[in-house]
C-alpha cells in the first residue's frame, strides 16, 4: 500500500472521526436542549394528538435504578424505570420511561411525532426521534471528502 494512502487514512482516523463526533454530541446536546422547552414539548403533544399518534401503554415492569448524583448533596438518585407496552397495527412495542416518581400508573398516554416505535410520554416527546446517528454518518462523510480533497491538492 503507498505511503500517501496510509498518511490519508491516518488523517481520516484522527481529524474526521474525532470531529465528527465532537460534532454528533454537540448536536444532539442542542437538539435536547430545544426541545427541554416546556411550550415546545405541549406544541409537539398537540401535533401528535392532532394526527393520532396516541397509544395507550400497559405497564409490563418496573426496576429501581441507584445513580450517583454529584450534583445533589445525596451521594445517589433513585430513579424508578417502567417499560410500558402498546399495540400498533398488530405489533407490539415497549416504551421505558425513567423517572424519579414513587409509584408508576398500571395505563399512561403514549405519544409519537413520525415513528411509533418511539413512542414517549408527554415530558420526552420528540427526544427519543432525534436522529444523531444519521447526522453523524453524513458529517462524518463531508469531513472525509474535505481530507480527500484537500490531501491529493498537497500532492
Amino acid at each position: 500500500m503507498p505511503d500517501h494512502y496510509i498518511r490519508f487514512i491516518i488523517r481520516i482516523i484522527c481529524v474526521a472521526l474525532p470531529v465528527s463526533l465532537f460534532a454528533t454530541l454537540f448536536y444532539y446536546m442542542f437538539k435536547r436542549l430545544l426541545l427541554a422547552i416546556k411550550k415546545s414539548r405541549n406544541d409537539l403533544k398537540q401535533i401528535a394528538i392532532d394526527k393520532g399518534h396516541v397509544f395507550t401503554g400497559k405497564l409490563v415492569k418496573t426496576k429501581r435504578i441507584i445513580r450517583s448524583d454529584p450534583a445533589r448533596n445525596d451521594d445517589y438518585i433513585v430513579l424508578r424505570v417502567a417499560t410500558y407496552e402498546y399495540e400498533y397495527k398488530g405489533k407490539k412495542y415497549k416504551s421505558k420511561l425513567c423517572y424519579e416518581i414513587v409509584t408508576w400508573p398500571d395505563e399512561i398516554e403514549l405519544y409519537y411525532i413520525k415513528n411509533p416505535k418511539k413512542a414517549t410520554s408527554a415530558g420526552n416527546i420528540g427526544v427519543p426521534e432525534i436522529n444523531s446517528w444519521k447526522f453523524f454518518r453524513i458529517l462524518f462523510i463531508i469531513m472525509t471528502f474535505f481530507e480527500f480533497s484537500s490531501f491529493y491538492s498537497n500532492l
